[in-house]
């Protein structure tokens, strides 16, 4: 969370992200419905996720590497269904999330 590039840092807890909720199947999921919906069980338990993440997004769009209308639930969401993908294929993680990150950049 500290790199001293901000987009760096955001890739690098993405990464992380995906790694802890590929640990048991189904927890990719269940962490999907729970950043969708508030009375979820496990939405009290995701909020220092969601908050990293709001922290991590926030500096990097604040140094223009990432496009400023992206929120922190579309971000938990895009990269839960690479987490989902993972599941079933985690030799194409790599490749996705790259995929993810270089969509999300802003461009001039």
């Amino acid at each position: 969370m500290d790199a001293p590039d901000s987009l760096a840092a955001l890739a690098g807890w993405l990464w992380s992200f995906i790694a802890h909720v590929t640990t048991y199947r189904g927890l990719a999921a269940s962490v999907l419905d729970a950043a969708r919906d508030p009375e979820a069980e496990l939405s009290a338990s995701c909020q220092g996720m969601r908050d990293a993440a709001a922290k991590l997004l926030s500096r990097a769009q604040d140094d223009a590497a990432i496009r400023p209308d992206l929120t922190v639930a579309e971000l938990l969401c895009v990269t839960n269904g690479i987490a989902v993908a993972a599941e079933q294929r985690p030799q194409d993680t790599p490749r996705l999330l790259s995929l993810l990150i270089e969509g999300l950049q802003q461009h001039a």
